[in-house]
This record gives C-alpha cells, sequence and structure tokens, in this order.
C-alpha cells in the first residue's frame, strides 16, 4: 500500500500560539479571579470579569475577520498580549461599584455612580496603551505585514473590553450583586484615603461629615438617572440572611484576613511614602544613581529585527568541492549526517533529510534549495521531537565539528522554520550583499574581498558566496563547415549531446499515462553516465539530425 509520511510541520507556531493564548487568559483569569477573591471577597464580581475575558477575544476576532486578518502567529500573539490587559477595564469598573456600595447607596444607584465616575478616565487609559501601536500602522515592507496584525488585535480587545465594562459589566452586577448589598449597607460606611488627610493635614469628623451632606445632596439634585431608573427596591429580610450567609463563608472569611493584613502593609507604605517626601533630595538622588546605573547594562543587551524562535528544525546548506559527482556527494553527506547524529542524542531527533542536486524534471525546482547550483550541492533538514534541547547549541557544535573535520567543505545554515524565512525575504542569510558589474574577475575579486572584511566582523558565522566560480566546465567548438557538409547543424549537435549526458527531458520532455492507475510518468532517455567517465567516452557521443539520419561521432565536428 501507499505509505505517507509527513516529514515537516510548520504548523508548530499557530499551534504554539493558540495554546500561548489558552495559557495567558487562563493564567489572567486566574490571577484576576484571585486579585477580586482576596481584595472584595466576591466571587460573583470574579465570574463576571472571568466571562468579559473571552467576549473581548471573540469581538476582536470578528472584528478582524471583517478586515480580511487570520488566526495566525502575530494576531495570536497580539491576543496574548492583550490578555493582561483587557482584564483592567472590568476590574475597575467592579471596585468602584463596591466602592460606592460601601457608602451606602443603593445597588442601581451604586451602578450609575460607578460607571459614570470613571467612564472617562478608563476611556482615556484604554485609549493610552491602544495608541502606542498606532505607529506600527505606519511600517513599510515585511515589518508592516508581521506587526500590523498584532497591533490590530491588541487594539480591537482592548476597545471591546472597555465597551463590555460599560455595558456587560454593569448588567451583570444588578443581577448578580444584589444579595452581597446588605453586607456593605451593614458596614462603615467607606471613605477615600483624602477623606483623613488633605493639603498635608488631618482632616476632622466635622469635616468629613460636612463633606458627606454635601455629597449627598448634590447626589439628590443631580441624579444619575430617571426617577425611574433612581428608584431602589429596599433590602428584604431574605436578602438579609443571605448576605450573612456570604459573611459566613470561607471566601469572605479568607478576604477579612487578607484585608487586615492589606491595612497593615498601607500603614507601612503610608510611613515610607512620608520618609520619602521629608526627604525628597535623597530618593531624587537615589533613583538618578540608579537610572544612570542601568544605562551601563545597554551594550550587554543583544540586538535583534525579531526574537529568535526554537522550532526544532534544522536546514543545512552543503557545498562540496565543484565538480565532484552526486554519487561521491552523497558519500559526503553521509559524513556530515554522522557529526548531527553525534551531536543530537538519538531520543530527540525525529528526521534527517537530504536533498542533494538539481532535479532532472524542472518543476521539482519549486522543492530545491535556492542555493543549489549542481550536484555537488544540497541541504540536510533535521527535525527533533518536541522534547528537545537548545537548537542553537546544537548548530554551534555542528559548525565547529564540520570546520574541524572538512575543512574542504562550504557549510551555512538557513532559517528552517517559517518566522525567519519569511524575515529573510527568502533569502539564504538574513544579510545579503550584491556585487553588479560586467567585468566577472572584478566582481569575483571584490566579493573575496568582502568577504574576508564581513568574516573578521564580530558576531558573524557562515559567510559564503553565493556563486561558484570554478566550476569544471567542457567546450565545445564545432566545426559548422563539416557538419553542414554532414547535413547537421549546432543545433542537432547540441540536441543529441544534451540528451547524452542530461536526459532528453531537457530537449523533449515526454509523459506517459498509465491506464491502470492514471498517473503520468515522465520517460526520459539518457546516457549512462558510467559511459561517459572521460573526454574520449564523451566525444564517442553519436549525432543525429533530420537530414542525417545515420549516426555520426561528434569527434568528427568538434
Amino acid at each position: 500500500g501507499l505509505d505517507i509520511k509527513l516529514l515537516f510541520d510548520q504548523s508548530f507556531f499557530v499551534r504554539a500560539s493558540i495554546k500561548g493564548v489558552i495559557i495567558e487568559a487562563s493564567i489572567a483569569a486566574g490571577l484576576t479571579a484571585l486579585m477580586i477573591l482576596l481584595f472584595l471577597g466576591s466571587w460573583r464580581s470574579t465570574l463576571i470579569i472571568a466571562i468579559s475575558i473571552p467576549l473581548s477575544i471573540l469581538v476582536s476576532i470578528i472584528v478582524m475577520n471583517i478586515l480580511g486578518q487570520t488566526l495566525n502567529i502575530m494576531t495570536l500573539g497580539g491576543l496574548s498580549l492583550a490578555v493582561g490587559i483587557l482584564v483592567d477595564d472590568a476590574t475597575v469598573e467592579i471596585e468602584n461599584i463596591h466602592r460606592n456600595m460601601g457608602q451606602k447607596k443603593g445597588l442601581k444607584r451604586s451602578i450609575l455612580d460607578g460607571a459614570q465616575q470613571i467612564a472617562t478616565p478608563a476611556l482615556v487609559a484604554t485609549l493610552a496603551i491602544c495608541i502606542v501601536f498606532v505607529p506600527v500602522f505606519f511600517l513599510g515592507g515585511v515589518a508592516s505585514a508581521i506587526f500590523a496584525p498584532l497591533a490590530t488585535a491588541v487594539i480591537f480587545a482592548m476597545l471591546a473590553s472597555y465597551i463590555l465594562s460599560r455595558t456587560l459589566v454593569p448588567t451583570l452586577v444588578m443581577y448578580l450583586l444584589r444579595k452581597e448589598l446588605p453586607i456593605y449597607h451593614g458596614q462603615e460606611e467607606e471613605e477615600v484615603p483624602s477623606a483623613h488627610f488633605r493639603n498635608g493635614r488631618e482632616v476632622s469628623q466635622h469635616e468629613r461629615d460636612l463633606a458627606r451632606l454635601q455629597r449627598q445632596q448634590f447626589e439628590h439634585a443631580h441624579p444619575s438617572g430617571t426617577p425611574e431608573e433612581e428608584a431602589e427596591e429596599p433590602i428584604t429580610d431574605a436578602e438579609r440572611k443571605a448576605g450573612k450567609g456570604i459573611t459566613e463563608s470561607w471566601v469572605w472569611r479568607l478576604h477579612t484576613a487578607f484585608e487586615h493584613q492589606f491595612e497593615k502593609f498601607r500603614a507601612s507604605y503610608t510611613s515610607a511614602l512620608d520618609w520619602a517626601l521629608d526627604n525628597r533630595k535623597k530618593m531624587v538622588t537615589a533613583f538618578a544613581v540608579l537610572f544612570i546605573g542601568s544605562l551601563g547594562l545597554y551594550p550587554l543587551i543583544g540586538q535583534n529585527f525579531f526574537p529568535t524562535v526554537d522550532a526544532g528544525q534544522l536546514r543545512l546548506h552543503i557545498r562540496v568541492p565543484t565538480g565532484t559527482r552526486v554519487e561521491e556527494t552523497e558519500q559526503r553527506f553521509r559524513q556530515v549526517e554522522n557529526i548531527i547524529k553525534q551531536v543530537i542524542p538519538k531520543e530527540e531527533l525525529d528526521l534527517v533529510l537530504d536533498n542533494i542536486g538539481l532535479p532532472a524534471v524542472p518543476i521539482n525546482l519549486l522543492l530545491s534549495d535556492n542555493p543549489t547550483i549542481g550536484a555537488g550541492d544540497g541541504e540536510i533538514l533535521v527535525s527533533m521531537h518536541e522534547e528537545h534541547g537548545p537548537t542553537g547549541e546544537y548548530i554551534e557544535e555542528i559548525r565547529n565539528r564540520i570546520h574541524k573535520q572538512y575543512p574542504d567543505l562550504v557549510i551555512f545554515f538557513q532559517p528552517a522554520d517559517i518566522v525567519n524565512q519569511t524575515l529573510n525575504f527568502g533569502l539564504p542569510a538574513p544579510i545579503d550583499i550584491q556585487v553588479t558589474g560586467r567585468d566577472k574577475a572584478a566582481n569575483q575579486r571584490i566579493a573575496d574581498e568582502l568577504m574576508k572584511k564581513v568574516t573578521a566582523i564580530s558576531g558573524v558565522v557562515d559567510a559564503f558566496i553565493y556563486q561558484a566560480f570554478d566550476q569544471p566546465q567542457i567546450r565545445l567548438d564545432i566545426d559548422r563547415v563539416r557538419a553542414q557538409q554532414a547535413g547537421l547543424t549546432q543545433r542537432d549537435i547540441a540536441n543529441n549531446v544534451l540528451v547524452s549526458l542530461s536526459s532528453s527531458t531537457q530537449t523533449s520532455p515526454n509523459q506517459w499515462l498509465n491506464p491502470q492507475n492514471g498517473v503520468n510518468y515522465t520517460v526520459a532517455v539518457q546516457t549512462p553516465p558510467r559511459a561517459l567517465s572521460n573526454l574520449d567516452e564523451v566525444g564517442n557521443i553519436t549525432v543525429t539530425g533530420a537530414a542525417q539520419p545515420n549516426p555520426q561521432l561528434l569527434t568528427s565536428f568538434a
């Protein structure tokens, strides 16, 4: 039967991105849930925020689909980046509603006031995050194609989170937090820190009572909604009983214990802040020294256009000395394979695939490596299992061993994954220098000088010249007069030589259809390479033509 095996799978990156989004969303939801439980003691508020996360992502995906974007590495990466940020709007909204409930307001009034009080600051904060990604859309070239989808995903996810915090979150609060209202009404009225300290002095109780009365009068004179919306249902005995049950739960006890410790931390922070304000010169000097000192780390930080991606794949191009036959090239490739198998542990190695030489059928050139120019060229593709060691270290060790054991080989590693291939614009190396001119010898000399200078640069590896200038060639000089006397043209002689050396596919492509399975096969005629091992045997190639059906020896005309 037919055995089909998947050799190289580039969908690894998309699967990894999807996995990353799921992990990021889970971590964000978990940490946010823990924060809400600790600070507010409300699993209902936690549920509301957890619902807003997938909805924001879903809205962003819908908008990207409308704009023609797809779920790819960059859009999924943008969603992963946004997951940790988009919970802010819902969290701030929930917390502010709880604060208003702590001021003994009704549930509707708490929702309306809480949403109104932070509407503008939350919008400004959301737009401030979104506007950071706007310059990405002004990039050009491959940078725009890569990073614009990421910016689109982040912006629409953030805008969706803000809209949901204005609409869905208040609605869910109205239906879910009614049972928690008696708890806040039974506590002392919650006040902001500025109610106790203002302009560097402590505010008296009389001033706080007067400010509370003024606030109540203002809210009565300027209602947040219509009289129907302002109408509050009184708290029932059943709701008070439910609220008492909430305060006796383990969630509320955990919240109370955490709140007690947090108040101690806030008191310590207040003391530290007072000291910092009293010693402003010392604080400014300390932070200035810290800032200037951190600049010394700049030379130690590497620079790159895109982070290194470890996909567990290697792509090694090998060029043996020019003129080497493909059979001998195969032997040299086996030597390199042995080094690869010595460096990469057997349990990590999945597949080693060799592509050597140029195919006889032109259509297969689409599957070959760009730098391959003859039988002495080829590439080795290596795929490792998901659990593997650092690919960069393997590459470095393989490179050093090949240079040491086989110095006559020209090798260079190419990007094996789809991300780096895209960033290289399809070229075999990240930096490509081209020398153009009519003088071939001068071009070669300049290329050699450039290669020496580039190789001397620190950090440069695998510097090579794409073209091979020492390829052995046989130049045939045809005696046209003698060929014409024999009824042959120069084209007839060239076609016969090509058929013998590289098959009839080059001059007369022919296909045969198998009637049993309907598959097309290329039919080619070629002189066996073993019969053309020297110049005398090449000279014995027979030549025919339309006007000369009798075979003639090539040496009669060349």
